[in-house]
């Protein structure tokens, strides 16, 4: 069974183990969301989870760990630099065609697909 996003929010705001924090524990497991929920489509559901870990980091002196850019609330603007930066086992790095080329992404989420002409 798929992990839920607004439960994941809950045990951020709920945990006290600096530990989980410090070695990216609950990062990994948002960026890990992504290959189950679509961000475009649960772009407010990501932000509030990704806010609720950056307060939680702020909290703990870990704001070396914010991924920037954020607002004055910690909320995320840009959901593709967080996910970018965290790992993610489930998702693959690459995707290959099927002449075994590597398919070029772009930010390292978001894929740039060109017609040839």
């Amino acid at each position: 069974m798929a992990e839920n996003i607004h439960l994941l929010e809950k045990e951020i705001h709920s945990s006290h183990n600096v530990t989980l924090f410090s070695n990216n524990h609950y990062a990994n497991r948002i960026g890990a969301l992504s290959s189950e929920y679509s961000i475009s489509e649960h772009f407010h559901a990501y932000a509030k989870v990704i806010q609720e870990l950056n307060r939680k980091y702020s909290q703990f002196n870990l704001s070396s760990k914010i991924t920037s850019p954020v607002d004055a609330g910690f909320k995320p603007t840009d959901l593709t630099s967080f996910i970018g930066s965290v790992s993610s086992p489930s998702v693959p790095d690459n995707i290959l065609t099927e002449n075994s080329s590597t398919l070029v992404q772009e930010n390292g989420f978001n894929l740039v697909l060109e017609q040839d002409l």
